[in-house]
């Protein structure tokens, strides 16, 4: 099955409206001498919450998406400062970051946190960009396969298989977020070959469908090698992705690699 390449830009707690939008306009420009760039991939830009109707304003009829950074796992009520799926589709959001190390580290995320959002997720349309990874301990006592197989595997069983149907699932080990190593490509593509043969054992057609994403330090040095690998279909970016001639050297990498 013949699947567009996908880039996210997760710009995380970084940005005022004017920067963002600033950003977002040099962006479009650059793709704009892409002869039908996005006719060969999708290209999500996940700003803060507060900036998600401005940025899906600026992107407009672009073929540029938007997604939020997270969804509450409520829908509404008595939750003060929670954004649920629902407000984040209202105003223009069709992706959504689900589970994201950060999120797991700093804010205590378990895998039943993460199975409610996707399901809150799901209900309202938005497709999960979900992450999966371990920590420095872990890799080094060889548990790779053993995390990411504990972490998908919970979510299926929580929420079904069919929750993986246009989702994509992005593989960033923890070690490697914002710290400028990366493992090599071939270590990518081990990881991201095992997650696909994993969502196989559940479905072969959704297993054939679904987009696994490389994130952690993602670089203009760095991303020709990473895609070359077979299983590498796009990257999830974080600081590079603030920098628009940064992201547009990845994205001239992935469509031309």
């Amino acid at each position: 099955m013949d699947k567009k390449l996908f880039i996210a830009a997760n710009w995380k707690l970084n940005g005022n409206c004017s920067s963002l939008q600033a950003l977002t306009g040099e962006i479009n420009s650059n793709l704009l001498k892409l002869p039908s760039v996005l006719d060969k991939m999708d290209l999500v830009l996940c700003p803060p919450a507060a900036y998600l109707q401005y940025i899906t304003a600026e992107v407009q009829e672009t073929g540029i998406a938007v997604g939020s950074q997270d969804v509450s796992k409520y829908d509404q009520g008595a939750y003060t400062g929670e954004v649920s799926a629902s407000m984040c589709a209202d105003v223009g959001s069709q992706y959504t970051i689900l589970g994201h190390s950060e999120r797991r580290a700093l804010f205590n995320e378990s895998t039943s946190d993460i199975s409610l959002k996707l399901k809150q997720a799901k209900a309202q349309g938005l497709k999960p960009i979900i992450c999966v990874g371990e920590t420095d301990l872990e890799r080094n006592e060889g548990l790779t396969n053993d995390i990411v197989h504990k972490q998908l595997v919970g979510l299926i069983e929580a929420c079904g298989i069919e929750s993986f149907r246009e989702g994509l699932i992005a593989y960033e080990p923890v070690w490697a977020i914002g710290t400028g190593i990366t493992p090599t490509p071939e270590e990518v593509q081990v990881v991201h070959a095992y997650i696909k043969e994993l969502i196989g054992e559940y479905s072969v057609e959704i297993a054939n469908g679904v987009r696994v994403i490389y994130g952690g330090s993602v670089k203009a040095s760095n991303a020709s090698s990473l895609f070359a690998m077979p299983d590498v279909d796009g990257a999830l970016i974080g600081g590079a992705a603030l920098d628009a001639g940064q992201l547009d050297a990845i994205i001239n990498s992935l469509i031309t690699g």
